[in-house]
């Protein structure tokens, strides 16, 4: 399953906006103006694999926001305001290839 969400605008997402795509596997939110994920906004996309960010505002990301996403192998997050990670933010994602 495969949702693009590109170019909308999007200042900030609900925690579960996600949570009945459990089959989701790409996730595109390029280019909008998020500016902070809800912590567990990915917990119930367990077979996610791709997933970009780019080009938002992000400054921070909760601690654990990927830890279900065992699968996840493609993460982009340039052109962010990331100022920090938590640590150990990527510790479950043992398949991630692209950061």
């Amino acid at each position: 399953l495969i949702r693009w969400l590109d170019n909308n605008q999007l200042k900030g997402l609900p925690q579960d906006i996600f949570s009945k795509n459990t089959l989701l596997s790409d996730l595109r939110l390029n280019n909008n103006q998020l500016k902070s994920l809800p912590s567990g906004i990915f917990s119930n996309n367990t077979q996610l694999y791709r997933l970009r960010l780019n080009n938002n505002q992000l400054r921070d990301l909760p601690s654990g926001v990927f830890s279900n996403n065992t699968k996840l192998e493609y993460l982009q997050l340039n052109n962010n305001q990331l100022r920090n990670l938590p640590s150990g933010i990527f510790s479950n994602n043992t398949q991630l290839k692209w950061l």
